[in-house]
């Protein structure tokens, strides 16, 4: 398996669409680092989000309906996104935007604190 650990390496192995690879060292540690915040925060809105939504649900007979726009707001916050991931690779290592757009067709598997599986979905 294809090991990468520089962000040169980890873009030539996105644009080459490598089917699997394994990013190692210091970056996959500041990636596996912010993917950990992200979850906390994303926990953290989904009990605030599953609160609104019952407040907003109990709340509808008195404000004819207006408060269940709320459950669509609190929907959108509790999913660690898409755009999320990107920007955190994006800002943790220097690759081409070509290159942060083909994570996209990849699944990203933390091994360990500073190894990060990426396998072609």
């Amino acid at each position: 398996m294809l090991i990468v650990r520089t962000d040169k390496e980890l873009e030539r192995a996105l644009e080459a669409k490598e089917k699997n690879f394994i990013l190692e060292g210091p970056q996959a540690a500041q990636i596996v680092k912010k993917f950990q915040e992200a979850e906390r925060k994303k926990r953290s809105a989904r009990g605030w989000g599953i609160g609104v939504g019952i407040l907003c649900l109990v709340a509808a007979p008195f404000t004819g309906g207006g408060s269940l726009l709320g459950l669509g707001a609190t929907a959108g916050a509790v999913a660690l996104s898409e755009g999320v991931i990107l920007a955190i690779i994006g800002a943790v290592v220097s690759i081409s935007v070509a290159a942060i757009n083909a994570v996209k067709e990849y699944k990203i598997k933390k091994l360990e604190q500073d190894r990060i599986l990426f396998s072609k979905k």
